[in-house]
This record gives structure tokens, C-alpha cells and sequence, in this order.
């Protein structure tokens, strides 16, 4: 598993696909927490150059977003996911290499879902619905904990994902 290890962070691409994710994802939630902000600055009567620069500086600050460990969860999350995606890409090289080119859809799905797990939505999502919106303010960090344990899932993805990569299930 060292090996495997070794061989992903050694690789040039590996560090593109985690700064493309961490960019992409910050850019969408960004996006998503600050849209009605963003919605009503591009509906004022100024000028173009004065939207531009108000629209974009809602991504050069993200303390105004994300509280300081929100912030930390978040980049932490997104370089797991980034190096799930890389190790995915080096386990559909190794499948096509050996001609076992039959990536089960189920493999696949599994590691999207603990890569989408890793920003704890699917947790929070979850939980709302049985919990309530409103009762999340009487977990003791208020919902941060959802952050946690959705990394704590990205990072056992991410482990099983490796092991697969060095261990693959043969016939």
C-alpha cells in the first residue's frame, strides 16, 4: 500500500486533479452560500467593471463565507477528494491495462459518494430530514461535527479505495 501511496503523490497530474478540485469547489460553494448576495450586486444600476469587481470579490475573502474551522474541514476535504479522483484515474488506467475493462458502475458510484460525503452533504442532508433544520442548533457544535464525520468517510474512501487499487478482486 506504501507503493500505491508513493506512486500517487509522486505524480505530477495528482496535484493538478487536487488543485482543480479544491478550486472547483470552492468556486460552487462559494457560489451556492453567497447566491442571493451575488444576485442582488448584479442587479444594481452601476457599471459593469463595479459588478465585476463586487462579484469577484466574494471568492478573494473566504472569512466572510466560511468560519476559520469550517474553512479548515473544507480544504481538508477537498484535497482527499482530489486524491480520490487521481487514484480513480490510476485505477481505470490499471483496469484498462489488464483488459479488465469492466469498471463496475457500483465501484465507481461508491467512491462519488464518499467524495460527496467528504463536504458532508449527504450527512446534513440526512439528517435534516429525520432531525430538523432548527434541532441541529442543539448538537454540541452546532452541526460542525456533520464536517467531521463526513471526513472521517472521505478518508476510509479513500482507504478503501487504495486498497483496492492495490489489492484488486480477481476471478
Amino acid at each position: 500500500m506504501k507503493k500505491a501511496l508513493y506512486s500517487l503523490i509522486t505524480q505530477p497530474k495528482t496535484y493538478l486533479y487536487v488543485l482543480t478540485t479544491c478550486i472547483t469547489l470552492f468556486a460552487f460553494f462559494v457560489t451556492v452560500i453567497q447566491f442571493g448576495n451575488i444576485v442582488n450586486v448584479l442587479s444594481l444600476d452601476i457599471g459593469l467593471v463595479q459588478k465585476m469587481q463586487a462579484f469577484f470579490s466574494f471568492y478573494i475573502s473566504p472569512f466572510d463565507t466560511f468560519s476559520e474551522e469550517s474553512l479548515v474541514l473544507f480544504v481538508l476535504s477537498a484535497i482527499v477528494l482530489g486524491f480520490q479522483f487521481s487514484l480513480m484515474r490510476l485505477y481505470a488506467q490499471r483496469m484498462v491495462i489488464t483488459k479488465n475493462t469492466s469498471l463496475s458502475f457500483v465501484g465507481v458510484l461508491s467512491v462519488l459518494l464518499g467524495c460527496l460525503a467528504c463536504c458532508s452533504s449527504i450527512v446534513f442532508a440526512s439528517s435534516a430530514a429525520v432531525l430538523g433544520v432548527t434541532a441541529q442548533t442543539f448538537l454540541p457544535m452546532q452541526g460542525k461535527e456533520f464536517g467531521y464525520i463526513g471526513l472521517g468517510i472521505a478518508l476510509l474512501s479513500f482507504f478503501f479505495t487504495l486498497r483496492k487499487y492495490t489489492k484488486p478482486q480477481t476471478c
